[in-house]
């Protein structure tokens, strides 16, 4: 009852605390934004760039986050392997890093070097971060929870196409088949399923992968 006013990074949580029973007069939604700006030059030059570069052989995901179950990290793994296994032109560049007190088992740098995937340190600066999504074609995010995250903002904001997990307010950021494609099923199994199904869409339709680039 101190507070005046409680600014939230989403609806959903503007929801949460009415439910809780904060009145609507003290919530304000100010929706998230990229950790970090960019010129509308800067961003038009990128986005020329990439329809210059137009359709490759192979399709460019990245994951970047860290390596823990909240990440979903256990389904992103399942996915590498069953592209690995039938071969698929799809590659992924994964950055961030180990969980120390993580529960999974083993280290996980280790278990997608085996796939040939290897782990980049995190990249922190802005521009580091704007050449990662500007040389990707898809972000892939497999949380098991999440809020509104900034990395679905940076990467749509240069035109790489999210394949996320629906959890948390990530649907109010991205409309499937509009500006990305999410994925509904919580079952570890069949998202990593729906995770090479989806890849696999965007590697055969270029005219798909091109209007959710420019959507997004």
């Amino acid at each position: 009852h101190i507070y005046d006013l409680i600014l939230t990074c989403s609806a959903q949580m503007v929801d949460w605390f009415h439910g809780m029973g904060v009145p609507n007069a003290k919530l304000m939604h100010i929706r998230n934004a990229p950790s970090f700006e960019l010129r509308d030059a800067e961003v038009r030059t990128i986005l020329r760039q990439r329809q210059r570069r137009g359709v490759q052989d192979r399709l460019q995901a990245i994951f970047l986050g860290r390596l823990d179950s909240q990440k979903g990290i256990e389904r992103l793994y399942a996915a590498a392997r069953l592209i690995k296994r039938r071969q698929l032109p799809i590659d992924i560049r994964l950055v961030g890093g180990e969980v120390l007190n993580d529960q999974s088992r083993g280290s996980w740098t280790e278990r997608f070097a085996e796939l040939d995937i290897k782990l980049e340190p995190a990249i922190y600066s802005a521009q580091g971060l704007t050449d990662a999504f500007a040389e990707a074609d898809v972000l892939l995010l497999t949380s098991r929870w999440e809020g509104a995250p900034l990395t679905i903002l940076e990467a749509q904001r240069v035109g790489c196409v999210p394949l996320v997990t629906a959890v948390g307010a990530v649907g109010e950021l991205v409309e499937h088949d509009v500006n990305g494609l999410l994925i509904t099923s919580e079952d570890d199994n069949e998202i990593a399923q729906e995770l090479v199904r989806s890849l696999e869409r965007l590697l055969s339709e270029p005219r798909l992968l091109n209007r959710l680039s420019t959507k997004a």
